[in-house]
C-alpha cells in the first residue's frame, strides 16, 4: 500500500513538470522575428454613379393583387 503522503508528492511533481513542460511548448509572441512592414493598400476603386440592372430584372411592374 502506497502512502498518502507519497501519492499527493508523486501527483504534484506531475502537475509541476506539466506546467513546465506548457510554458516551453505554447507558442510566444515575442518570437515573430523581424516583421518587415507590409506594402499599403491600394486606394479604393471609384463607383459609378450609373445604375445598371441585374441580369433578368423585369421592367414592369409589379401587379398588386388585393
Amino acid at each position: 500500500m502506497v502512502s498518502h503522503l507519497f501519492s499527493y508528492q508523486l501527483m504534484f511533481l506531475g502537475l509541476l513538470w506539466l506546467c513546465v513542460m506548457l510554458h516551453y511548448a505554447w507558442p510566444n509572441a515575442c518570437t515573430g522575428g523581424d516583421q518587415r512592414p507590409s506594402k499599403p493598400l491600394p486606394p479604393p476603386r471609384k463607383r459609378s454613379r450609373d445604375l445598371k440592372p441585374f441580369p433578368g430584372l423585369t421592367r414592369h411592374a409589379p401587379v398588386c393583387r388585393l
